[in-house]
């Protein structure tokens, strides 16, 4: 993923939880280990990632429309940055400033969209409730995931999304998704050994029985 502040602590707690889900799992590789921590961690970072906080000027309140009154300030500041650029009066100028408008309410939750292609391609399906954009051409297009493969162990997920690295929101949200993942991993490995511990212990009791 993009650079994030990692102390040892968090990588301990981190490896702990894949040795252990390594081990339950019984048939996983140790690619297998290091791909689904890092495929899961996308879909909480999605999860966790906040959406870009939406000023007044991005609310529904500022969406522009025809014939809006100079008195709303806040239904015409897309109209007078429209005319400013040269685009005339009337439907033009309506059309300029809906772009406008539409453009900046993308923006918003684009740190989220940067986290979908990574989980793809390091084989989960995130579910996108939020109508996060993947358009061709932009950052969050750019993102990807590299699986690791013939006992590389290592992947990647990175999200190009333009500031990723540099917002401490998404870089404490990545963090919080690696933990989650290793906690949710432990109480499955957890939970799969102590199952597999009572249906030994019963074949043996049975075995003494007879």
């Amino acid at each position: 993923m993009s650079a994030v502040s990692i102390n040892k602590k968090n990588q301990r707690q981190w490896r702990e939880a894949m040795n252990k889900w390594y081990k339950a799992t019984r048939t996983a590789s140790h690619d297998d280990v290091i791909n689904h921590f890092g495929g899961s961690a996308c879909l909480f970072a999605i999860k966790h990632t906040p959406k870009a906080r939406k000023s007044k000027y991005l609310g529904n309140a500022a969406m522009p429309v025809l014939g809006a009154s100079k008195k709303n300030k806040y239904k015409t500041i897309y109209h007078k940055l429209a005319t400013k650029r040269g685009a005339k009066k009337g439907r033009g100028n309506y059309n300029s400033a809906l772009k406008d408008y539409n453009s900046g309410r993308r923006a918003i939750g684009a740190f989220k969209a940067g986290f979908f292609k990574p989980a793809r391609e390091l084989g989960k399906q995130p579910r996108n409730k939020g109508g996060a954009s993947l358009e061709h051409g932009k950052s969050a297009s750019k993102s990807y995931g590299q699986k690791s493969i013939s006992g590389q162990m290592r992947a990647i997920a990175y999200n190009a999304v333009e500031g990723t690295g540099d917002n401490q929101d998404v870089q404490a949200a990545m963090v919080k998704a690696m933990d989650d993942v290793s906690r949710t991993q432990l109480n499955w490995a957890n939970n799969r050994l102590r199952k597999a511990n009572e249906k030994f212990a019963v074949k043996q009791i049975g075995k003494l029985m007879k």
